[in-house]
């Protein structure tokens, strides 16, 4: 026979085409006439030489399931091909005929495995008469013929019980063996009592097989087992006890218990050892004593039954028994101990005092592997034990409560973060490395605990860490100098030592630390490494004499600044700012003109540090510099210079540059010197914007200084310094500006009158009682700019003023009064802003609709319905949201506005309740539920208009919306049926589930189908729901609600009530 390979020659497609070859072979076969012989045909291309021809032929008998062609593909299983050996198995399976059962059992030893599957699938089919023929397989010496054989009969199941049973008495160990294994497959009650008799086999695999058999036949075996126990026979006694130990039935322990006391040692073992299997509580205390047991085999045994099960009640005795002169004995105690865990601490911390070295060493051990933290300060004790062996053992538990500890600087509990770095410390060096290590985790907690710990262990950490700053990663870099500058003072000697190491990011790393320390030994050690080889050491020895401030490292910085590298450079000016020693002030003012704009900017940093006067003039220059960080630097250097500055500042006011004017008055402002005043006002007309605005906010930021001189500029003949003056008063809020912006009002320019307006408004209360008083003033433009002024400050003692201010002539100050008393929202004016809904000015009317939305009283409804025909679109549009802020008192008018003949109103009703329903269905998301009932209320007084929205929102994501819609539509009643049966037709299943009560109650007959189907894909997110099926009194609703807890578990409750629990059919 050829060997082929496992996988099919013909792909997907070849196959695909053979299929339709087969079909079309019997449909040409048959139309023929009735003098062909279909089968007779394929009989014979079962011995053509094409294979594919074969594999059709094969493949058609097994489809007309002719007995006629048996011996055919009986003889097709030797084909070389071993897709038509495939073939005629599955073809032999599918005609059933017992002659094949002999062939098809030597297929099994095919060297394809797919010949070998379709031939036990096809034994498998024919079922009863082959179950002789696989029984004898069984024996077999091929393992993969012997499994297949098993499964065989396994599949063929109960018509092969009987005479497998028989087969438990064969002479053949491997044939009873089998027998047993498929027994045990079929898991078949009958074969309990045979293959617990059949532990008594003589052959060690065959008991093995029954007592796999007899597991896996599970609970009906149990009874049988237990009183087997009885049996006479040890070994079957053993294998019994094996058996319900991996059964692990709670039926079983008392039995078991019982047979701790059974004479023969490997009885009593292997109880036990089924006992800790099962891991039941009752079994603790007759295995407690146990462990008192004269062989100590079943000492060792009980202990790790003990352990396995895990109870406390086993600490006290375990801890006993670490004392054992048996050393399995002890290990297993140890072990169990382990497995307790925390409730063996406190006992084993106690063990480490006991005056046997041997339990001290045990107990150790036992912490060791429990890696409590609450041990480490008793092992710590113990490294100072006279014994070697004892002082090793808590070394190594130390050691392995190092990780534990570390993982602990991640509890978000402080106080457990510092006992866990507490105790890194007192363990001491050996949690060095894997401190060390831990100091590249990204969580910060975990690095700034371990900082911690290396500071506390102190000297001994600093070389370990010194040798770690080789690491390239420079995340890992700047937590071991973090560490190492922790370390302090203890750290210095081996930092200054580090500097002459070869690799230049050690030196560079101990110059950071040694910076960080700020130990006056380090400065000229660090001065020396200003000369080293590599650049990156050089300025992080600059940076480092910069935080010590020593001023013995001026001159050497100094020097430093004509450095070839730009980071030196820049570092030693930084460092230089740092120490503000005067003496850098020439060099720092030629670095200034540096070809790199980081060093300017440093060098521009550094002298506004220093302070001194003589940088002044250099500076200016520097504030035409083309870097904008460069000229931020010098901007921020004369804040730092002050006063001195000034002067230059004030001059600059005027540069022609307008960044250099921006920049000048910013620098005022921040330095706040009264001498600006006066020169900023100036530059408030400034062509430039940004000039401008700086100086107003300069002025703002000075103050009470600037007050007086920008009321005199309120006067001014250009009206741009007034208006500025004005806006700027405005900022500082000072109560003297009160009077001349009162007098601004006046101007005809609407720049100076409008800032005027919003100056005195932002001055607020002390300018009240002034502007009611200025509401009589004869000019229309004052009046309006005061009650404008009076809104923005929302002051109640302007509501009757405002108030009388509606009946003005003026229509402007009508409208003004009117927005005013909007702002205000005091219900006195409600009455008066009513009338002004007729007023003849548009803008008036309107100012009036929106002062009354704002003020939401309910008197407004009827005359707002009525503005709703004004022929001013935006009245009309301010009519309608004025509506939506009075809520609900709206609703009821607004619903008979919808039958008004006049269409405007009609509309301009229907929006508004549009724009309220959308509010109030938003309104449901509110985590007050008072404000959900509240909306969900609203929405159901609207009714029909909102049903439509509110079955939108049963698909909304949040529960709360979803709830409340439900709520609302349930509470609408008859006139949401129609939508609601329109989504039952549909079979909408998302609005289904979250109208679900509504459909419970209309309970509507065959509906039930829908809702078990919107509960299986919308009942997770929908609380309540599966409660509200179990007691709707529907029994097939509740029985789908049983079935979906069962399989989803339980569901949080339901945060909004629909009107009590739903019940079927009842409204």
């Amino acid at each position: 026979m050829r060997s082929y390979e496992c996988r099919p020659r013909f792909g997907f497609f070849k196959f695909a085409v053979l299929a339709m070859l087969v079909l079309l072979s019997l449909c040409s076969c048959f139309s023929k006439g009735k003098n062909v012989d279909p089968a007779d045909r394929f009989i014979q291309e079962l011995s053509r030489k094409d294979p594919a021809v074969r594999w059709n032929a094969a493949t058609a008998l097994g489809a007309m399931k002719d007995a006629r062609a048996v011996d055919a593909l009986i003889a097709a299983l030797r084909d070389e091909d071993f897709t038509v050996r495939s073939a005629a198995a599955v073809a032999l399976g599918k005609i059933r005929d017992a002659r094949a059962v002999e062939s098809l059992s030597v297929a099994l030893k095919d060297e394809n495995f797919s010949v070998r599957k379709d031939a036990a699938d096809a034994l498998v089919n024919i079922g009863s008469p082959a179950v002789g023929t696989l029984i004898n397989s069984l024996k077999d010496k091929d393992a993969s013929v012997r499994n297949g054989a098993a499964d065989a009969l396994a599949r063929i199941g109960s018509p092969s019980v009987e005479p497998l049973i028989a087969t438990l008495n064969e002479e053949d160990p491997s044939l009873r063996s089998g027998a047993a294994d498929s027994l045990g497959r079929i898991g078949d009650s009958r074969a309990v009592a045979p293959l617990i008799a059949a532990l008594k086999d003589e052959d060690h695999g065959v008991r093995r097989s029954v007592a796999d058999a007899l597991v896996r036949i599970g609970s009906p075996s149990i009874e049988p087992l237990i009183a087997a126990l009885k049996d006479k026979d040890t070994a079957v006694r053993t294998e019994v006890m094996e058996a319900l130990g991996r059964i692990r039935d709670a039926r079983v322990v008392a039995p078991l218990i019982s047979a701790l006391k059974d004479k023969k040692y490997i009885v009593r073992s292997g109880a036990a050892d089924a006992l800790g299997k099962i891991g039941d509580a009752r079994a603790v205390e007759p295995l407690i004593a146990v462990l008192k047991d004269q062989d100590p085999s079943i000492r060792s045994g009980a202990a790790d039954a003990l352990g396995k099960i895990g109870d406390a009640r086993a600490v006290a005795p375990l801890v006993a028994a670490l004392r054992d002169e048996n050393y399995g004995v002890r290990k297993n105690a140890l072990d169990a101990l382990a497995k307790i865990g925390r409730p063996a601490v406190a006992p084993l911390v106690a063990a480490l005092k006991d005056k046997n070295p041997s339990l001290r060493r045990s107990g150790a051990a036992a912490l060791g592997k429990i890696r409590d933290t609450r041990a480490v300060d008793a092992l710590i004790a113990v490294r100072k034990d006279e014994d070697p062996s004892v002082r090793n053992e808590a070394a190594g538990a130390l050691g392995r409560m190092i990780e534990p500890l570390i993982a602990s600087l991640k509890d978000k509990d402080p106080s457990v973060r510092e006992s866990a770095a507490g105790a890194l410390v007192r363990i001491g060096s050996p949690a060095l490395d894997p401190l060390i290590v831990s100091l590249k985790d990204k969580d910060p907690s975990v690095r700034s605990g371990v900082v911690d710990a290396l500071a506390g262990i102190g000297a001994p950490a600093a070389r370990p860490l010194i040798a770690a700053l080789k690491d390239k990663d420079s995340f890992a870099k700047s937590g071991y100098v973090d560490a190492l500058s922790g370390i302090g003072a203890p750290a210095v000697k081996p930092l200054i030592a580090a500097l002459q190491e070869i690799d230049p990011s050690v030196r560079s790393g101990a110059a950071e630390a040694l910076g960080k320390i700020r130990d006056v030994r380090d400065v000229a050690p660090l001065i020396a490494l200003l000369k080293d080889r590599d650049a990156t050491v050089r300025g992080g020895a600059a940076e480092a004499l910069g935080k010590i401030r020593d001023g013995r490292a001026v001159e050497p910085l100094i020097a430093l600044l004509r450095d070839r590298a730009t980071t030196v450079r820049s570092r030693a000016a930084e460092s230089l700012g740092v120490i503000r020693d005067g003496r850098a002030i020439e060099a720092l003012v030629a670095l200034l003109k540096d070809s790199e704009v980081t060093v300017r900017g440093r060098a521009a940093a550094a002298l506004g540090k220093i302070g001194d006067a003589r940088a002044v003039e250099p500076l200016m220059t520097a504030m035409r510099d083309k870097d904008p960080s460069v000229r931020r630097n010098v901007s921020d250097a004369f804040v730092s210079i002050g006063s001195p500055a000034v002067g230059a500042m004030i001059a600059a006011l005027k540069d022609k540059d307008p960044s250099v004017r921006a920049a000048a008055a910013g620098v005022l402002g921040k330095i706040r010197d009264d001498r600006a005043v006066n020169p900023l006002i100036e530059a408030l007309t400034d062509r430039d914007q940004s000039v401008a605005g700086n100086a107003a906010d300069a002025l703002a930021g000075i103050g009470a200084p600037a007050v007086v001189p920008l009321m005199d500029d309120l006067k001014d003949r250009r009206a741009t310094v007034r208006a500025a003056a004005a806006e700027v008063l405005g900022r500082i809020r000072d109560a003297r500006a009160v009077e001349p912006l009162m007098a601004a009002l006046r101007d005809k320019d609407p720049s100076v009158h409008g800032n005027a307006a919003d100056s005195l408004a932002a001055i607020g209360a002390p300018a009240v009682d002034t502007l009611i008083a200025v509401l009589q003033d004869s000019d229309p433009l004052v009046r309006s700019g005061t009650a404008e002024a009076l809104g923005k400050i929302g002051d109640p003692r302007a509501v009757e003023p405002l108030t009388d201010a509606l009946r003005d002539k003026n229509p402007f100050v009508r409208s003004a009064a009117a927005a005013a008393l909007g702002k205000i929202r005091d219900t006195r004016a409600v009455e008066t802003l009513i009338d002004a809904l007729v007023d003849r000015d548009a803008s008036v009317r309107r100012n009036a609709a929106g002062a009354l939305g704002a003020i939401g009283d309910a008197r407004a409804v009827g005359p707002l319905v009525a503005a709703l025909k004004d022929k001013e679109i935006l009245v009309r549009r301010n009519a309608e949201d004025a509506f939506v802020s009075i809520g609900a008192p709206a609703v009821a008018p607004l619903l008979e506005a919808l039958q008004d003949g006049n269409a405007s109103v009609r509309n301009g009703a229907s929006t508004a309740l549009g724009k309220m329903v959308a509010r109030w269905i938003e309104m449901l998301r509110n985590e007050k539920a008072t404000l959900r009932r509240e909306a969900s209320d609203n929405l159901a007084d609207v009714g029909a208009p909102a049903v439509e929205p509110l079955i939108a929102a049963l698909k909304d994501k949040d529960q709360s919306v979803r709830s409340g819609a439900a709520d609302a539509l349930g509470k609408i009643g008859d006139l949401a049926d129609s939508p609601l049966l329109a989504a039952l037709k549909s079979e909408n299943l998302e609005v289904i589930a979250g109208a679900y009560a509504i459909f419970i109650r209309r309970g509507a007959p065959g509906s039930e189908d829908l809702l078990v189907k919107a509960l299986d894909k919308y009942g997770k997110r929908t609380p309540g729901m599966a409660q509200d099926f179990l007691d709707s009194g529907n029994a097939l609703l509740a029985a789908a609600a049983k079935q979906w807890l069962l399989k989803n578990g339980p569901v949080p409750p339901a945060q909004t009530a629909s009107g009590g629990n739903p019940r079927w059919g009842i409204r």
